[in-house]
């Protein structure tokens, strides 16, 4: 088991005992209590969590950290994509504007924390919030661009 994993387990199991309880998560799943620690704990290799009730705990749990964790563990980032009412649809010239001025904020926060040749933790942390709302206008627009698709 890669880093990664044992990381989402734990991230899942946290988010699991915090929103849920154990014991309510296992009897959804039904399973017991101690075979569900079991399969989320990172160290015990050869107890390990189905992908279908790994799904159905995150859904369960809506933790938007074992989404990202798990896509992490896959080589890849997580992007919640946007919720449109029924009915509704977005506008994607208003959404290309907002790419660009999430892109325009993302490198801006760049450019400052390059300024002295070295990126500071805190600024890190904040280059990729920018670059996470860039992605997620970047689905908001393909988004509306969808929504706004005639198809014959």
């Amino acid at each position: 088991m890669t880093e990664e994993q044992a990381l989402f387990f734990h991230t899942l199991g946290q988010a699991v005992r915090e929103t849920l309880g154990a014991e309510r998560a296992a009897e959804a799943l039904g399973k017991s209590y101690s075979t569900l620690m079991n399969e989320l704990n990172p160290t015990l290799f050869s107890h390990k969590l189905g992908l279908s009730h790994a799904l159905d705990l995150i859904a369960m749990t809506d933790s938007e950290q074992s989404r990202c964790q798990l896509a992490r563990a896959m080589g890849g980032v997580f992007v919640s994509l946007p919720q449109v009412e029924a009915g509704l649809c977005a506008n994607s010239q208003q959404e290309i504007m907002r790419i660009v001025k999430d892109f325009g904020e993302l490198v801006g926060t760049y450019t400052d924390a390059i300024a002295d040749r070295k990126i500071k933790e805190d600024e890190l942390l904040e280059i990729e919030e920018k670059a996470h709302e860039a992605q997620t206008a970047i689905q908001s627009f393909l988004s509306a661009v969808r929504s706004e698709t005639v198809r014959y």
